[in-house]
């Protein structure tokens, strides 16, 4: 890659990290927060709907204002405005007030993510080389790395109102010096004005196919089924093992409080090494060959873990299960991106798919750890555990059939 187009990826990988560092530096300092303002745990339970209640709005209006503006502008204000929200959590004073700047940190998410990974695809497609997987790898360091500050934070007594505006203030500076760098040099698209626009343009690709504007819609029937089945078969398993892995192994498989607690770290370290080496996997193998072995993997991790009651098999199993959910969704925005471009659906139609797949994607995450846990009611944890996860894999093996599959001539 020449180095004018590194270190334009450079600067938007910046981005997803700092899009990752933000909620995650809020989540483990949750308690200080509850104990602070005196809520009960009905009372964070509505509080914690700001953010879906912030994000999904936001990530719909961003679909079209990024076709209508910029995904570069729409990036670097975001990239911005998000972590300078996150101290004035410190702020508020009680239930409303902390409702609504979740909102707001809801909203910037929703925002930036939509902006970064339209740019991200507009990118990918542009360039005719990878970059999808490395920059989510950069969200989930970004993940990591809050995690582990708070952990700090937490350790050495220091009060939240301190801990995020150093949190606010570094994570700026990394977005201002990204923005930058993005708006003065990452290639942009004219804004989409009318449809006669649109016909004439295309996502980037100097090789893209013309034709009638799709805003958005994935133009093959069966393309919309696998793709869905890629992006949501991801989020589900990553919200399964984030909110139920600790308690499946401590609890059912009788771990070592300590192994229980780290297993999730171990996962997400996992997460963040297959996204961050899958864009020089993927040229080398097709994406139906990474698929089909994610599948047969999954099929066999943490179901055997499970199947004989061995927690260090179930430990690898979900470490392996964190290596092959990483790239998925990544995949997908690839997927969908090449189709749109394919389409001349312009940058409005790869941001409109970008946006329908986070949101049916954060859907699957938040929704779906809750559907297992009333159904663990009834079968127990391991059982519904195992049937989620080979279940998810069947279908992620059945989305490399021919008919499920893009006919395209995206990156190698």
């Amino acid at each position: 890659m020449p180095a004018s187009r590194r270190v334009v990826v450079s600067s938007l990988w910046l981005v997803f990290l700092v899009n990752g560092a933000v909620l995650a530096s809020w989540a483990p300092r949750i308690p200080d927060v509850r104990q602070r303002l005196g809520l009960s745990d009905a009372d964070l339970g509505v509080a914690l709907l700001g953010v879906a209640l912030g994000a999904v709005p936001a990530m719909l209006v961003t679909a079209r204002l990024v076709g209508r503006v910029s995904d570069v502008a729409v990036c670097a204000v975001a990239a911005l405005v998000f972590p300078a929200a996150l101290p004035l959590i410190d702020v508020v004073t009680g239930l409303p007030g902390l409702m609504a700047v979740l909102m707001l940190l809801g909203a910037a998410s929703g925002c930036l993510d939509i902006a970064m990974n339209t740019l991200a695809v507009r990118l990918q497609v542009l360039w005719r080389t990878r970059v999808l997987g490395r920059l989510h790898g950069a969200y989930s360091l970004g993940v990591l790395a809050a995690t582990a500050a708070a952990a700090v934070a937490t350790y050495l007594g220091l009060s939240v109102g301190r801990h995020f505006v150093a949190v606010s203030a570094t994570l700026l500076l990394a977005a201002a010096s990204a923005s930058v760098v993005l708006l003065t040099r990452a290639p942009r698209t004219a804004p989409t004005r009318s449809s006669s626009e649109e016909r004439a343009g295309s996502v980037g690709s100097g090789d893209a196919k013309p034709g009638p504007p799709r805003r958005g819609r994935l133009a093959v029937p069966g393309l919309t089924l696998g793709v869905g089945v890629i992006a949501v078969g991801g989020f589900l398993l990553e919200g399964l093992l984030t909110d139920w892995s600790a308690l499946l192994l401590r609890r059912d498989l009788g771990a070592q409080p300590a192994l229980a607690a780290s297993v999730l770290s171990m996962f997400s370290v996992a997460m963040f090494v297959s996204r961050s080496l899958s864009d020089a996997l993927l040229r080398r193998v097709e994406e139906a060959t990474l698929l089909r072995a994610a599948a047969v993997l999954l099929a066999l991790a943490v179901p055997t873990g499970l199947a004989t009651g061995s927690v260090p098999a179930t430990v690898v199993g979900v470490v392996v299960t964190g290596a092959c959910v990483g790239p998925l969704f990544p995949l997908a925005l690839a997927h969908a991106g090449r189709v749109a471009a394919h389409n001349a659906a312009g940058v409005a139609g790869v941001a409109g798919v970008t946006a329908r797949l986070s949101v049916v994607g954060y859907a699957a995450h938040l929704g779906g750890p809750v559907l297992i846990g009333f159904a663990a009611e009834g079968v127990g944890l391991p059982t519904t555990v195992t049937a989620v996860v080979v279940a998810t894999a069947v279908l992620l093996a059945l989305t490399t059939l021919p008919r499920l599959r893009t006919s395209d001539s995206g990156p190698p």
